[in-house]
């Protein structure tokens, strides 16, 4: 079950990112974050965090890449600021301290950050869940088409598969949950991505 708030705020995201799917964000899009947010729900209930904080999550899994609309460089401040501008519209008070612990979970989607509580690490896990699913090689391709269309940057097939890499060797999970069910797969996406680096390399 999922408070009214957490309800309202799907609502708000969803109109906020629909009319954008199919013209710039063919990965930071209403699918990533719907994606995220089943992630999260499922890790709140198998690392057993409970409803109060867990609707903490929900909320930052819902606006985490909310900022990409204003800008897609440092978008997580920007997400922040969304979540804001929706707090405004619903007729509740929340509190800022609860407000302080989510604006540090979308903080914490910033791809290098590290997290230090069991709320940022299940966001964590959750934003890069992707890296260890079977899904893997179709989402990169998404985020380097995405790249090129919203940044100008034309990577090769090569350098994209190379700053992938990079990435892949230095994800970590956190929560025991995602270390049993992903990172056996993230480590056969790393070798499966070395496979086709080096065929790259022998053209």
């Amino acid at each position: 079950m999922f408070s009214e708030l957490v309800l309202n705020a799907k609502k708000y995201i969803q109109n906020l990112l629909a009319p954008l799917e199919g013209q710039w964000f063919y990965f930071h899009n209403l699918w990533h974050t719907l994606d995220v947010f089943q992630r999260v729900n499922y890790l709140i209930k198998k690392e057993n965090v409970n409803d109060d904080l867990g609707e903490l999550l929900q909320l930052a899994a819902l606006f985490h890449d909310s900022g990409c609309v204003v800008s897609y460089i440092w978008h997580e401040r920007y997400s922040f600021e969304q979540l804001k501008s929706f707090l405004k519209t619903v007729d509740i008070y929340y509190p800022e301290d609860r407000i302080d612990i989510i604006r540090n979970i979308i903080y914490c989607t910033e791809v290098w950050q590290e997290p230090t509580n069991i709320l940022e690490k299940i966001i964590k896990d959750a934003d890069l869940d992707n890296l260890g699913r079977d899904d893997f090689f179709e989402k990169t391709d998404n985020l380097k088409k995405e790249t090129y269309i919203i940044q100008w940057i034309d990577y090769s097939l090569l350098q994209w598969h190379e700053k992938t890499l990079n990435l892949l060797e230095h994800t970590k999970y956190y929560t025991k949950t995602q270390i049993s069910e992903r990172r056996d797969n993230l480590k056969n996406n790393i070798i499966l991505l070395k496979k086709e680096i080096k065929k790259l390399k022998n053209l």
